[in-house]
This record gives C-alpha cells, sequence and structure tokens, in this order.
C-alpha cells in the first residue's frame, strides 16, 4: 500500500488503507474473505501496532552510543554507490542526495560491529 507509512496513525492513513483495499492494493493471503471494514481495520491495526519508522542517523547514533559501529549494508550491497553517482555527473550533492534518500527510505540490513 504505497504511502500509507508516511501518514499520520490516524484518520488519513485509515482513509488511504481503505482506498487502497478497495482498489485491490493490499497484502495477498492475510484477511481472504473478510469484508472492506474488516480488512480495513485489520490492516490498519497492524500498521499502528506492528510498525515503527526510525531514521538511520536515530539508529546509527543509538547503537553508537552503546559501542557499535554501524554500517548500511543494503546501500553498499544492492545500489550503485552514491560515489559513482558523483563521479559520473560531477556533482557531489548529487551523490549525497541519492545516499540519503537510500538510508531513509530503503528497507535494508545494518551491520553492528563492536568498537575494539
Amino acid at each position: 500500500m504505497p504511502l500509507v507509512h508516511w501518514l499520520p496513525k490516524g484518520r488519513s492513513r485509515r482513509t488511504l488503507i481503505r482506498a487502497c483495499v478497495a482498489l485491490g492494493i493490499e497484502p495477498k493471503g492475510w484477511t481472504a474473505g473478510a469484508t472492506l471494514d474488516a480488512k480495513t481495520r485489520t490492516y490498519f491495526d497492524y500498521s499502528v501496532r506492528q510498525t515503527f519508522y526510525r531514521r538511520y542517523s536515530t539508529i546509527r547514533d543509538t547503537f553508537a552510543a552503546y559501542g557499535f559501529f554501524v554500517t548500511p549494508q543494503s546501500l553498499q550491497l544492492q545500489h550503485p554507490r552514491p560515489a559513482a553517482i558523483t563521479s559520473v555527473t560531477g556533482q557531489l550533492w548529487l551523490g549525497r542526495a541519492v545516499e540519503r534518500l537510500l538510508l531513509e527510505f530503503k528497507t535494508g540490513e545494518l551491520l553492528m560491529q563492536l568498537r575494539t
């Protein structure tokens, strides 16, 4: 359900979830045979109680406070390095902007290593 997680956990989120369900945009198999109202309630409740999004910097800083070094693995393994974008375009700011977008909006794996 696109953009749902960006909305506050309230009426606007519930409305968008309902619209997605009505259009057939929903996880398959979760609520087979349920009514539109029941599906909306199930997905909304899950989004409120089971999803928590944190900024990359918040995660990194929290682990760093306890002696860990954090490396964003998904950024390094699944996407062209922002440095490559910078070298191709000659625009340092563009590479940094792409890196920031990937860190904030891409679900991925983080490697935690204890500092020695």
